[in-house]
């Protein structure tokens, strides 16, 4: 195992208890964002926990964990975008929220089923001719993913004229307050 590798490892295991802790800590109102950080931190040192005793040799499973690991990362954001949203905008549409973030993890999921799809079929002894355009359809669509986020994040990024800070959360939105 390479260095990078053991250091990603030592890494993600000394940030699993902080992201627990503010998992535990953001209890219903953080779910979203927190619960699939977590799985994301718990897939990364499973994946890498698998390279540790490969000799050098990468295993199947470890490819896929390492692949498909992206997809709580990406959930993860939307929940975080969705808890700030709710703590800074006065959301006029609940359900449509609900509605808009139910659409982007089937559509996130889909591209990671189709994404581990492909890569299974490609590890294995005879992959067949679809695998490889399996796998890059699944990356395309995890890619659409995050563009999608990313216009979603600056749709959500209010300016302070427009949008006064909610007093509750006001505190935690400025750096340096005393």
């Amino acid at each position: 195992m390479s260095a990078l590798n053991t250091s990603q490892f030592v890494l993600y295991v000394i940030l699993f208890l902080p992201v627990l802790y503010i998992l535990y800590r953001h209890k219903t109102a953080g779910i979203l964002g927190w619960l699939y950080l977590t799985a994301f931190v718990t897939i990364r040192v499973a994946g890498l926990g698998m390279q540790l005793d490969n000799n050098g040799s990468t295993s199947s499973s470890a490819v896929l964990l390492n692949n498909i690991g992206l997809s709580p990362l990406l959930l993860s954001a939307l929940g975080l975008l969705h808890e700030a949203r709710r703590a800074h905008l006065s959301i006029v549409n609940n359900k449509l929220e609900w509605a808009l973030i139910i659409i982007y993890h089937i559509f996130v999921t889909t591209g990671l089923a189709i994404l581990a799809s492909g890569i299974s079929s490609m590890t294995s002894s005879h992959p067949p001719s679809s695998a490889a355009s399996m796998a890059k359809v699944g990356y395309a669509l995890m890619l659409i993913a995050w563009i999608i986020l990313a216009i979603y994040t600056l749709i959500s990024l209010p300016s302070r004229q427009t949008y006064p800070a909610a007093p509750k959360y006001d505190f935690g939105s400025k750096v340096g307050n005393t």
